[in-house]
């Protein structure tokens, strides 16, 4: 009961809008939503199929990392709705800072963070394993073995 009372605090409606605002972060006039909300197989809700460039693949990692987290013990409250989870960042130069308060906050953050620096193109795709696997963002370190299909 006090896991689902902490993250009713983390629940909310905009929370789609937190990696739409990490990609305005590092790259501030561009327009995700617009951009690449229908863009390729993967970019927007859903997915399938081969990603059809870089861009598309981005969308493809953002997607399974989604997954992959779903599967970590501590994200099992929040998995199946990544969409309305809102958790703590800020925007300094560009640069996205995480401000996780609490485990779970972790889940998704992290997944958004990474991924838009893959799709605004200041993390190269042939780096994002290595990237994936060794940054030390939290003491909650899942297994990123789905990024060696990319």
């Amino acid at each position: 009961f006090d896991t689902l009372r902490a993250l009713g605090e983390n629940f909310g409606p905009n929370a789609v809008w937190q990696f739409r605002n990490m990609i305005r972060c590092a790259l501030p006039t561009s327009r995700p939503l617009l951009d690449y909300s229908d863009y390729g197989c993967y970019c927007g809700f859903g997915g399938y199929g081969t990603p059809v460039d870089d861009l598309d693949r981005c969308c493809h990692v953002h997607d399974y990392c989604y997954e992959e987290v779903g599967d970590i013990d501590e994200c099992w409250p929040i998995r199946d709705n990544p969409y309305t989870t809102i958790y703590s960042y800020s925007c300094s130069g560009k640069k996205i800072i995480c401000s996780c308060k609490c485990q779970n906050s972790f889940c998704f953050n992290i997944c958004d963070k990474k991924s838009a620096a893959l799709v605004v193109g200041f993390v190269p795709l042939t780096t994002a394993l290595f990237i994936f696997l060794n940054a030390p963002d939290t003491e909650l370190q899942p297994t990123w073995e789905v990024w060696s299909l990319l």
